[in-house]
């Protein structure tokens, strides 16, 4: 399999340790939700930036218009002058700590010749907070808005890119780690959310979610009750919900949740710049590693006030339970995965124990590893991946 940019699922190794927080949830605990999908006076656009990206209009934070990133791919003739395309695939990115491993810049997880004699173009976007919205807070494992953006992105290049589309055009949607949130988020917003002719003509026809995170206080809760390495990477996510404007966060900021020691490293300022790299910020990984160091007391007590109020925020972007996929699903996770608890893969066969258009495939291969910063959950994105590029190339 030809990898376009192998730094990316390697980073992505990193996700859910972005969500090792502090709270038990025993009680669903719900809270008005912004529209992201109000589409009243929208307007679909493509512009065109190089030969594999594309600019595109969609909406941020606080539902106000934006132009992102993405790339795209596809066989020179294709769409253009010659055949038209059969297939999409959209690729959602992992977690991405440095700005220049963004699609844009380094590609998707897999190029178009993994996939040969397919009338395919393969779309990777970057989200918010990247490409071209960087310096922009990224609303990391926010699952609504982070669909809004990958389906804008989706229907810009079909509408508007003046490429031809099959009217039996259909669409594949994956990701691995965030993007396995992010995809299935997709699935689920694309059913239940849009207007009907905009998921008419997407046309999904599968969705392949690799090892996400879909129940974050499970996640959460998971971490806290086993001997797992506490990453500072909880700050994406932390900085990305205090920017969402949720209710449950209004009155708290990064200072009630984070220490001063953290606030003011080195990590801190790279992760807000999005330019931090694992070969240079590998000691102070392991400085923070203990959540003393990285978090506040109050944050770490579980019955606090903001400990709650966080747990009422996550609780918003749970994919386990409220709906039933309509189209065909593809769930993947290692097992003894060592960043995204095997419990997300579990709570979502529970809470879809009733659905037939889901396969659930749980890993149970060996996987070895070596070195402070080699993960099994890399590692088994490469054989989700293999898995999705053999299936594609046996469609007719």
């Amino acid at each position: 399999m030809q990898k376009k940019h192998s730094s990316t699922l390697l980073l992505i190794a990193f996700v859910s340790s972005l969500v090792l927080l502090s709270c038990h949830a025993n009680a669903t605990i719900t809270e008005p939700k912004k529209n992201y999908f109000n589409y009243s006076g929208f307007e679909f656009t493509f512009n065109k930036t190089s030969s594999t990206t594309y600019n595109y209009k969609t909406i941020d934070q606080d539902c106000k218009e934006i132009t992102c990133s993405a790339y795209y791919e596809y066989e020179t003739g294709n769409g253009e002058t010659g055949t038209e395309f059969k297939l999409i695939i959209v690729d959602c990115h992992g977690t991405l700590m440095n700005n220049n491993s963004r699609p844009s810049y380094s590609g998707a997880s897999f190029s178009i010749s993994d996939v040969p004699s397919k009338r395919a173009i393969i779309i990777s976007p970057d989200y918010i907070g990247y490409g071209i919205t960087h310096g922009k807070t990224h609303p990391y494992v926010v699952a609504d808005l982070n669909a809004r953006n990958i389906i804008d992105s989706i229907l810009s290049v079909k509408r508007k890119s003046g490429l031809k589309f099959a009217d039996d055009c259909k669409t594949l949607i994956m990701g691995y780690s965030q993007g396995g949130q992010t995809s299935l988020a997709t699935c689920k917003f694309i059913q239940n959310s849009i207007p009907v002719e905009y998921k008419n003509d997407l046309n999904v026809s599968k969705v392949y979610a690799g090892a996400g995170p879909y129940d974050l206080v499970a996640t959460m809760n998971t971490f806290l009750s086993s001997d797992a390495v506490i990453s500072p990477f909880v700050y994406l996510v932390i900085k990305g919900y205090l920017n969402m404007g949720y209710s449950s966060l209004k009155n708290y900021e990064l200072e009630d949740f984070f220490t001063e020691e953290f606030l003011n490293s080195n990590m801190r300022a790279s992760l807000d710049q999005m330019n931090y790299s694992l070969s240079t910020g590998g000691t102070e990984l392991v400085t923070f590693s203990d959540i003393n160091n990285l978090a506040t007391p109050e944050f770490i007590n579980s019955s606090s006030n903001i400990s709650k109020a966080f747990k009422q925020a996550l609780q918003q972007n749970n994919l386990t339970t409220g709906w039933t996929p309509e189209t065909s699903v593809y769930i993947y996770h290692l097992q003894d995965d060592d960043v995204v608890p095997f419990i997300n893969f579990q709570k979502l066969e529970e809470g879809m124990n009733n659905c037939s258009n889901i396969e659930f495939y749980k890993s149970t291969e060996t996987i070895t590893t070596s070195g402070p910063f080699d993960f099994k959950h890399g590692k088994a994105a490469h054989a989700f991946y293999i898995k999705i590029i053999n299936e594609i190339n046996l469609l007719p």
